[in-house]
């Protein structure tokens, strides 16, 4: 099966026990095999988009892909604390005022 890059981009992200990290913003490819290395994910958030950094997936992450979502492993040990430790700092700091 393929996917093209445009529908590759904004593929939205979950765990494997249905946590939403958020949706495709880049990928890198070896040029040497020819393959997708690693995805770069962004939070579907807007607020936690500006705060936030990519997350970066490799590929030996992936439990599942297809033309609607993609499936990483749970993360664990330091990533999983750091993913917390980011989302505590995002809770008690307020967010700035948004203007349309």
């Amino acid at each position: 099966m393929q996917i093209s890059a445009k529908k590759l981009l904004h593929l939205p992200v979950f765990t494997n026990s249905g946590d939403e990290l958020g949706k495709i913003s880049d990928y890198s490819i070896n040029i040497d095999t020819q393959e997708v290395e690693k995805y770069y994910v962004r939070s579907s958030h807007i607020i936690e988009e500006i705060f936030t950094k990519e997350l970066i997936i490799s590929k030996k992450q992936i439990v599942s892909i297809t033309d609607e979502k993609m499936i990483v492993e749970d993360l664990v040990g330091e990533e999983k604390e750091k993913m917390f430790e980011r989302n505590e700092l995002k809770k008690n700091k307020a967010a700035p005022p948004v203007s349309l």
